[in-house]
């Protein structure tokens, strides 16, 4: 189903990953929900917790395909040989997503963690994605666009798939 214009959503990191990795399945429905979302059609609101997610798993990507290693081997490289941060392109990809994206980019802070807590304890989450259900719960918001199916044990909430 379309998601609805005007609405206010959540946007896990899994929608950012698959429209700049250019999913071959999601990539372009994932793109084309953020042109929406830069149109001003939707709401878009993150966390920096999302975007911590995002530019780890980029670096993580970028590392492991520049260099022809797994990505479990990256954080290992990059530990030995940490200027290779200086030259990856992830940065602008982020510079991009944080200045171009239409994004409402809200901060975490010690209550969301208490709460996150709670979430993880009552959903069974992982703490990430607790984490970001706390913050919906803050900024009253009660739509979150992802295809992760962890989701789909919390109340309360919609889940939209672009």
């Amino acid at each position: 189903m379309r998601i609805p214009a005007g609405l206010e959503l959540f946007v896990d990191t899994n929608i950012f990953l698959y429209s700049i990795t250019i999913h071959l399945k999601y990539g372009k429905l994932c793109g084309n929900f953020f042109d929406r979302i830069k149109a001003g059609e939707l709401k878009g609101r993150i966390s920096v917790l999302i975007l911590n997610e995002l530019i780890h798993k980029l670096i993580i990507g970028e590392v492991s395909e520049e260099k022809g290693i797994k990505p479990f081997q990256a954080i290992r490289y990059i530990k030995k040989n940490p200027r290779i941060l200086s030259s990856l392109k992830v940065f602008e990809v982020m510079e991009d997503v944080e200045s171009n994206y239409n994004l409402t980019i809200v901060g975490v802070k010690r209550e969301h963690f208490a709460l996150a807590r709670k979430m993880m304890q009552e959903y069974h989450l992982l703490s990430n994605d607790a984490l970001h259900l706390a913050v919906m719960k803050k900024e009253n918001i009660t739509d979150i666009v992802t295809y992760d199916s962890d989701f789909e044990k919390v109340k309360g909430i919609r889940i939209w798939k672009p």
